[in-house]
């Protein structure tokens, strides 16, 4: 019974690898990463979706488990559901990033590059807010991290406690049926207390996020097409409408200040709202060893090492061609 139980975990833990690594592969055809699975769509890692990934693989390895170590018991019924406390989990987990997402696109409207930058935001951020560590996020982590330790427990109990009783059975207990065993139900108090930590989650990122209105930039109006009529035709020519300037996120911004002294990082933010202030879509920011391109509130392009700022001219003058003439500031 023992050697079912584990030819089980090894089973179910071949598949989810193999499922990984092939992802893995498929993702790396274009050059990417599968880690970036839990960045959202403006490259920031996302905590809600690590989470809701995690839960993912717990709940598919338990299910490949125990249907694997039925299997190999003989049982060949393929017929297992899921608990209720599960498929509330599951809905958790599913709603909070979509929540998430939805509250960002709506807060900041980023535009995720079809590229990623040169320098992705490091995974540590998605447990930042403004810079610093935050309870709410650290507390949503902690949870999970404790909840999966413990269903993956429960999960252990459950498979090696249906083994110990085929190969013990109890008389007076009858007998015991090996299609009987299941994907163990989670502890309700675990759901409550991760209900509520994904709901301070949510809660931290609506009002403890700075949601300052995108400022927005009116085009001017078109010159007249008549040398003769300059009035009439100005007049009479369109207004181009409002653009919606692209608000740096907080993650962002913390992001791209946080390898430099506190005097230069006051300097980039003052540029930054400037920029977004004057309706810049797209800018470089430039210091004496150092320059980022910010596009739609995103970083677009950065130094990837130390360079002259001779050096970064000639490169801003290189890349006209891709990236036009935006607006330099220098810091």
């Amino acid at each position: 019974m023992a050697d079912n139980v584990m030819l089980g975990f090894i089973t179910a833990a071949v598949v989810i690898a193999v499922i990984l690594l092939v992802a893995h592969l498929l993702v790396r055809t274009d050059g990417g990463n599968l880690l970036n699975i839990i960045r959202a769509e403006y490259w920031v890692p996302s905590l809600s979706l690590f989470q809701f990934l995690l839960w993912t693989i717990v709940i598919s390895f338990s299910y490949l488990w125990v249907m694997s170590f039925r299997i190999f018991e003989g049982d060949l019924s393929f017929s297992m559901e899921l608990p209720t406390n599960l498929y509330l989990l599951l809905g958790i987990s599913v709603a909070v990033p979509l929540v998430s997402i939805g509250y960002t696109k709506e807060a900041y409207k980023p535009e995720t590059l079809a590229k990623p930058p040169e320098k992705l935001p490091p995974f540590g951020m998605m447990l930042k807010n403004k810079g610093k560590i935050a309870l709410n996020r650290f507390q949503m982590f902690l949870w999970t991290i404790v909840s999966i330790v413990l269903y993956l427990s429960i999960v252990v109990g459950t498979i090696t406690g249906m083994a110990a009783a085929l190969a013990t059975p109890d008389d007076a207990a009858g007998p015991v049926d090996v299609s009987d065993l299941s994907v163990p139900d989670i502890d309700p108090t675990l759901l409550y207390l991760m209900g509520l930590s994904q709901t301070g989650y949510l809660g931290g990122r609506v009002l403890g996020e700075d949601k300052k209105a995108a400022k927005k930039a009116a085009k001017p109006p078109e010159e007249a097409a008549k040398a003769s009529e300059p009035e009439v035709a100005a007049a009479a020519a369109p207004t181009a409408p409002a653009r919606r300037v692209r608000r740096m996120t907080e993650g962002v911004l913390s992001f791209l200040i946080q390898d430099h002294p506190v005097e230069v990082q006051e300097r980039l933010k003052a540029k930054i709202h400037e920029a977004e202030f004057k309706g810049l879509m797209r800018y470089y920011l430039v210091g004496d060893d150092f320059y980022y391109l910010v596009e739609n509130g995103q970083m677009r392009d950065s130094s990837s090492r130390t360079m002259t700022k001779s050096d970064i001219w000639q490169h801003i003058s290189d890349t006209k061609e891709e990236f036009g003439s935006p607006e330099v500031f220098e810091i």
